[in-house]
């Protein structure tokens, strides 16, 4: 059987399949938390499957071997395309929004994770169209290629109406948020705006978990792993900011009035999430009484991540030094602006510091 690879490095390769199934992995993980799962596993596994053919493999070596090769001159993003607009989605199945609309939202992410297109340009001009009328895809091979392996055509069939049971609940969820107070139907120009906005998130999954995947196997190490067990990192952070606080001077009139805002914000950290206002004058301990309030709401809810964000650089680095006086563990603090100097690469290797600010997870 021919081996596909979807890249090559210092004669290393990563076959279509390897780097398919570890990319919707890496997108199904994104999406889980939302609902998406499936909607983004799918879109992992059908993205580059255009690679799986002998014109490819012969420019991807080119390529390796230090070649002069046009990049980007063999198209590999229309196939998945193509194979979920016309076989997966079947006849029966276009008479289902639900199932239409999973369809074009997936073959959008698969079709534009090299570089966005207008489904209908100002033109007239249909983006899905072209990608299905296109002489340049070399179909029925990428079809009987990519199937060849482990993945199975039932299989792919089953993760689509898994993906359509989830998207429905988001049509559902546009509808409601399309519907202008007085009115009984969805706004069109609302809904659309709300269908754009879904299109990008599943796009942006695709492209982060491909790109991270990619970067993976070209490098040789895996990108560090999200800190786990939040609601403990919380709890433990709280503690070590409210030890320190509590050695406080707490006589003078201005420190009685920062513990009232102190205390204040702590009890508001209860509160179910939502947005808040902390409006107080200068000088009254806003960097640590919102900090506090975050540890405190962050771990009662169960939250991944706290994002501090300012609006100048000197406002940045003044509370990054105030926050990282009041976490005990470093690690666990990001700094990302354009005064943040990333440490040089050791060698060819990238630094933990760099790759975090890949993602930001």
């Amino acid at each position: 059987m021919d081996i596909f690879p979807a890249h090559i490095v210092d004669g290393q390769v990563q076959t279509v399949h390897e780097h398919c199934i570890n990319t919707a992995s890496y997108a199904a993980a994104s999406l889980k938390d939302i609902g998406l799962e499936k909607t983004g596993y799918l879109a992992g596994l059908l993205h580059d499957m255009g690679k799986s053919t002998k014109e490819f493999k012969a420019y991807i070596e080119a390529a390796a071997a230090g070649e002069d090769v046009y990049k980007g001159s063999v198209n590999h993003t229309f196939a998945g395309v193509r194979y979920l607009l016309t076989e997966v989605l079947s006849e029966e199945d276009r008479k289902d929004f639900s199932a239409v609309m999973t369809a074009e939202l997936i073959a959008y992410a698969m079709g534009a994770h090299h570089g966005q297109f207008d489904c209908v340009d100002e033109d007239g001009n249909n983006g899905f169209l072209h990608r299905l009328e296109s002489k340049s895809v070399k179909y029925e091979e990428t079809i009987s290629n990519f199937f060849s392996g482990d993945v199975q055509k039932e299989d792919i069939e089953d993760l689509f109406y898994q993906a359509a049971g989830e998207v429905s609940g988001y049509l559902n969820k546009i509808r409601s948020l399309s519907i202008k107070e007085g009115s009984k139907s969805p706004d069109s120009v609302c809904a659309c705006f709300f269908f754009g906005v879904l299109a990008r998130l599943i796009q942006s999954a695709l492209i982060d978990a491909d790109r991270r995947d990619t970067a993976e196997f070209m490098q040789g190490e895996k990108f560090p792993a999200a800190p786990s067990g939040n609601t403990e990192i919380w709890g433990r952070e709280l503690q070590f900011a409210e030890g320190k606080m509590a050695a406080f001077d707490r006589t003078s009139a201005i420190n009685k009035a920062r513990t009232v805002i102190s205390d204040k914000c702590r009890q508001a950290a209860d509160q179910e999430p939502g947005l808040f206002r902390l409006n107080v004058p200068t000088g009254a301990g806003k960097t640590i009484s919102s900090l506090r309030f975050a540890l405190a709401h962050a771990g009662k809810w169960n939250k991944k991540r706290i994002v501090f964000t300012a609006p100048l650089l000197s406002i940045l680095e003044q509370n990054a030094a105030v926050i990282r006086e009041y976490i005990s563990d470093q690690d666990l603090i990001l700094e990302h602006h354009s005064n943040a100097v990333q440490p040089e690469t050791d060698g060819e290797k990238l630094n933990p510091s760099e790759l975090l600010t890949e993602n930001w997870d």
